[in-house]
């Protein structure tokens, strides 16, 4: 329907009541889904057709993160296609697989300026003073007590967060760090076993700094299992003990001391 009816979300930014900056989100948090299930299965190739659909969609609902973050996850797929097919061949051939990567390089960012010359990423950039005066606005409202306990601030033209961090810190308060500290021990893990579940968590992150994707919202759908599936999978440096977090709790069940009556 976007491409055929010719339809761009400027101006007000809105068709039938759905904002533009509402159709980006929900569209990349279910293509990372699909991307997330596909790699859990260790399936040879991922199916690039619903990121790619999500990248076509977010060009024309004029959505200058949303597009920047269809784009990052067609090239996740898309790195991670190659990389599962051509993965012994590369390792034979360096100095080719180098070229024909540089090449790529080269394709993809002439290609990419091409094709967002147009767009309010292009004309406008990522400055975007009303988020701006949203941070400043919530920033003048905290206060210590704030800090600790969270709070519902009242922002300019009684818009909403528009980053989850700051939604996060809102909900819980000190608490929010928690969830910080955790995704951060994602991060880490992913960066040393998975290109694909990395990026994914990467794209959330990034996305998050300004859109609020969670908590209560969309992006729960992604963060929770990629943080159910990073810790269930393998600790990190960052946690003192090397078992599995269950196997820790159950450690503890078992051998915790018994009160004598």
């Amino acid at each position: 329907v976007f491409l055929i009816m010719g339809v761009r979300l400027d101006g007000t930014g809105y068709l039938y009541a759905i904002n533009r900056n509402s159709i980006s989100p929900r569209l990349i948090i279910a293509s990372s889904l699909q991307v997330m299930n596909d790699s859990l299965q260790k399936r040879k190739y991922i199916i690039m057709f619903p990121s790619a659909l999500t990248l076509v969609c977010a060009y024309f609902s004029n959505s200058r993160a949303g597009l920047l973050m269809a784009m990052i996850l067609v090239g996740v797929v898309f790195i991670t296609n190659v990389w599962n097919k051509k993965q012994i061949w590369m390792k034979e051939n360096k100095g080719k697989a180098v070229i024909l990567i540089s090449l790529f390089v080269i394709i993809l960012i002439g290609g990419g300026s091409y094709v967002i010359k147009d767009t309010r990423l292009a004309t406008i950039g990522l400055k975007d003073p009303a988020r701006m005066k949203i941070i400043a606005g919530f920033l003048e409202q905290l206060t210590f007590r704030k800090f600790l306990f969270g709070f519902r601030p009242t922002l300019p033209f009684d818009l909403k967060s528009h980053s989850s961090y700051q939604t996060m810190l809102t909900y819980y308060g000190i608490f929010a760090f928690a969830i910080y500290y955790v995704i951060v021990v994602a991060l880490i893990h992913y960066m040393k076993h998975s290109f694909t579940l990395f990026g994914l968590l990467g794209i959330w992150c990034v996305y998050s700094l300004v859109e609020s994707l969670g908590p209560m919202s969309s992006g729960d759908l992604l963060l929770i299992p990629l943080l159910m599936v990073a810790f269930h999978q393998k600790g990190t440096e960052f946690i003192p003990n090397k078992k599995k977090p269950i196997q820790v709790i159950r450690s503890w069940l078992v051998n915790r001391p018994v009160k004598q009556q």
